[in-house]
């Protein structure tokens, strides 16, 4: 596993990414930094967080993904992090795809299959640079695209809403899926479940401790 990147170079570390996200997309891209109040990649990252894509409203205006950012999608996510009594310097949080476009008729919208076989290697080294215990996708994009980044694990598999609660441990790191923490989301899976999902989580991170 790769572990050069510091506390100097975290600001820069997606920035390795832009030139290949520009030229998929055809045009100038958004790519937000890495949150330097969570982990530095590299330096014992116990979860590895993948949402599905920045968003222009919180990590638009704060260039940082981050769940201190200004919109209810991070209010959530933090919300449901802090259950869990894990220090955020253990953590960090990507996405599926790092990139929005930068044109005037873009709006939020999760990646597209092909966003995400694009996106895939670039997921693939973030987690090989990382080097997390547990990666936690979370949503159905986020999985989609830990399906390409390891098409041989039992992921394959993985249902959401029949498989919910369970773990992924035929591969290294172990994958520990979970619902997105967006509105949208909680229609499907009220906040009291999800409060319950995330509390699995914490029992799955002390057994393997």
């Amino acid at each position: 596993m790769k572990t050069t990147d510091s506390v100097q170079n975290i600001e820069n570390f997606f920035s390795k990414y832009k030139k290949d996200c520009e030229s998929f997309n055809l045009g100038s891209v958004h790519i937000p930094k890495p949150d330097p109040k969570n982990g530095i990649p590299g330096k014992d990252i116990l979860i590895m967080f993948i949402n599905e894509r920045p968003g222009r409203i919180g990590p638009g205006k704060s260039d940082l993904i981050s769940f201190d950012n200004d919109d209810p999608t991070a209010n959530r996510f933090k919300c449901l992090f802090e259950t869990m009594n894990i220090n955020r310097k253990r953590i960090f949080i990507t996405n599926a795809c790092i990139y929005y476009p930068l044109r005037e008729d873009y709006r939020d919208t999760r990646p597209n299959i092909e966003e995400i076989n694009f996106s895939a290697p670039i997921l693939r080294d973030q987690i090989e640079r990382i080097n997390p215990k547990i990666i936690v996708p979370l949503g159905n994009t986020a999985i989609h695209a830990l399906k390409k980044v390891f098409p041989n694990s039992a992921i394959k598999k993985f249902k959401l809403k029949v498989n919910i609660g369970e773990s992924v441990q035929d591969i290294k790191p172990y994958i520990f899926p979970l619902y997105h923490t967006s509105s949208l989301a909680s229609i499907t899976r009220k906040e009291k479940d999800q409060k319950r999902d995330w509390l699995k989580l914490k029992e799955f991170i002390d057994k393997i401790k």
